[in-house]
């Protein structure tokens, strides 16, 4: 368990599985609606609090008279959200507009307020507005940070020197030599390994290494 989650009322870690090292910033209580078709009457709606984690918005309907209970809805990850706006005149809502092959098109989230993550104790009245822009904020920030890992990824692929030269010249780029990281000399670039020895200095130059001098040059990684 993380120390945000250790903040989390229990009632709700009951019925949430947090995801490794996800971190839960937000805990507002709305109502929520979602569009399952395309007429009015396929529409459903519930009435509970929604956990806005730095991975995903997690829905949990609230239900019993004196003994509050929580359970699962929906859980949706920020990279399935296409955008956020704001929906209607007077009675407006938050409208969360899904990708993806689900019958589900959209969201909408109103009645906004935020909670006390501990005790679930409102906090302070959210109007849609509030709710759109800290959402864009969570979604980019996530965004940016998948495009890291997905960076870091591709990296991983680079476990030698061979592969290096084939990705290079899929660029069609052609390199024969490299300039050692220690000393600047002219080394010849080997065909295979993980690593190699420089002949003048006997640093050790490793394929990642060099990858990291040329990612720029390298469009396809």
């Amino acid at each position: 368990m993380t120390p945000d989650a250790v903040q989390l009322d229990a009632r709700i870690l009951n019925s949430v599985v947090l995801r490794p090292r996800e971190k839960p910033p937000r805990l507002w209580r709305v109502d929520y609606t979602v569009d399952t078709g395309t007429k009015k009457e396929y529409w459903e709606s519930y009435g509970g609090v929604l956990l806005v984690t730095d991975k995903r918005l997690v829905y949990l309907e609230e239900s019993g008279l004196f003994s509050k209970r929580y359970g699962l809805v929906t859980s949706i990850d920020h990279e399935q959200i296409q955008g956020c706006s704001v929906d209607g005149l007077v009675f407006k809502s938050l409208e969360v507009k899904l990708a993806g092959e689900s019958a589900t098109a959209a969201v909408y989230f109103s009645g906004g307020a935020e909670v006390n993550p501990s005790s679930l104790t409102q906090i302070r009245k959210l109007t849609p507005e509030d709710m759109q822009a800290f959402l864009n904020q969570v979604i980019a920030n996530r965004l940016h940070e998948r495009e890291e890992e997905r960076k870091m990824e591709r990296v991983q692929y680079v476990l030698d020197f061979s592969f290096l030269r084939a990705e290079m010249e899929k660029g069609g780029i052609v390199v024969q030599n490299i300039r050692c990281p220690s000393c600047n000399a002219d080394v010849w670039l080997p065909a295979t390994g993980t690593n190699m020895k420089c002949q003048y200095c006997n640093s050790v130059i490793y394929a990642r290494d060099v990858f990291d001098k040329m990612k720029g040059l390298i469009g396809a990684l």
